[in-house]
Order: C-alpha cells, then sequence, then structure tokens
C-alpha cells in the first residue's frame, strides 16, 4: 500500500479536484494516483508514460495495490493517447517547463475550460508560465515546495481563452508569495538567477532586457 508520496507529489495532489478523473503524464511508477485512489480522493485514474519500462513499474504497483479496475496504466506520448472524454484533472510533474508546455502544445483539446491542470515543472518554471499567458490560461493557485533540499514549485491552470499581457513577475514569481520557508527558499533562488541574468544582459548592452528582469527583481525585494 502506498503510505506516503514525496512533497512534489503531495503538493500536486492536494490541487487534485474531489471525485475527479485523473490524467498522470508521466507517471513512472504510478505512485500518485495510487495514493489518491487510497484516500478516496479520485473517481479513477490513467497512469501515462513514455518509456515501456516505467509503465511495467507502474502496472506492478496498480497490481500490488489492488487499484487494476481504478488505475489505467497507459503507454502516452504526453496527453497523445489519453481520450478527451475520459478525464478531469491532468497532473504533469516531474519535468522541465519546456517540455511541460510543449505536451500542452501538442494535444489539440487542452483548451477547455472544463480540465483542471496541475503542473510540476523541475526547471524553466517561467517558459511554461509563458505557454499559459500567451494562450489564455489562468494561474489559479502556486505553492512552493522542498524535497531534498531543493525547492520546486506546483502551477494551478485552467483554460479561460483570456490573454493578457504579462510582466516578468508574471512569469518568474507567478502567484507565489513568501509566506512559508519553502517560498522563501524559491524565491530567493529565482532573485540570484535574475541579478545573474539582469547583470548578463547589462554586459551585453541589452536595456530592454535588463528593464525587464529589474521590474521582477524589485518585486522580489519586496516580497522577500
Amino acid at each position: 500500500m502506498i503510505q506516503t508520496i514525496g512533497a512534489r507529489l503531495g503538493t500536486a495532489a492536494q490541487m487534485v479536484r474531489k471525485g475527479a478523473r485523473l490524467a498522470d503524464i508521466g507517471t513512472d511508477h504510478a505512485y500518485l494516483p495510487i495514493f489518491l485512489l487510497q484516500e478516496g480522493h479520485i473517481a479513477s485514474a490513467i497512469a501515462a508514460d513514455i518509456n515501456p519500462l516505467p509503465l511495467q513499474k507502474a502496472r506492478d504497483n496498480i497490481a500490488a495495490n489492488g487499484a487494476e479496475g481504478r488505475v489505467k496504466a497507459l503507454l502516452s506520448n504526453g496527453l497523445e493517447a489519453v481520450l478527451p472524454e475520459s478525464v478531469d484533472d491532468i497532473v504533469i510533474a516531474g519535468m522541465g517547463g519546456e517540455l511541460i508546455a510543449k505536451i500542452l502544445v501538442d494535444c489539440r483539446w487542452i483548451k477547455n475550460a472544463g480540465y483542471n491542470l496541475i503542473l510540476q515543472p523541475m526547471t524553466r518554471p517561467e517558459a511554461l508560465r509563458s505557454y499559459l499567458f500567451e494562450n489564455g490560461f489562468e494561474l489559479l493557485r502556486e505553492e512552493a515546495v522542498e524535497e531534498a533540499g531543493k525547492a520546486y514549485v506546483v502551477i494551478n491552470s485552467a483554460y479561460t481563452g483570456r490573454i493578457k499581457p504579462f510582466t516578468a513577475s508574471d512569469i518568474y514569481i507567478g502567484k507565489l508569495r513568501a509566506e512559508d520557508p519553502a517560498s522563501r527558499k524559491y524565491l530567493s533562488k529565482v532573485y540570484t538567477s535574475l541579478l545573474k541574468a539582469k547583470k548578463g544582459a547589462e554586459l551585453t548592452c541589452d536595456a530592454e532586457t535588463a528593464a525587464f528582469y529589474q521590474q521582477a527583481i524589485l518585486k522580489l525585494e519586496a516580497l522577500i
């Protein structure tokens, strides 16, 4: 039985709606859908992965936990093999922000207000937020989480169709606030990264890019 899951997946689990039909993309060992099913939080789940070996591990775990009738292991490149009418909530966790954005780009049916997206980028969250803003998705909630000494962000988003201009703060900070140690650690990491990026822009005499970074830097200084 899956007793616990890590902090990253635990935070993602909190954003899954009660009674949802879940698609866990890049599921690896299927820990998240099995955990949520055992908690009585979801109706069913698709545990999808692009690689046969981790998918077999997912199948083994599904069987070992008696979840064969409720959790389906599916070989899929992103959301490619997932039927749009079969899911409500979609978790894409444990991969780079650019790859998560590409998975969404490649999915023809994802731009629908009915889907609840829970996205956990390991790197380049700003690239993922940029995609979301540019394609009519709204950031509903964000949480920072610390796991194995590193800070990450989990993004809850949904499609609205409204495309709005965004600032550096929007893509580098999102909806995070420095209200807990994990958020402060994450935002401090972003702050350090932006200081280096701004210095690089100044060295190449790119005043426009430097000013773009500066807007987020000032917001971060006020937060942390």
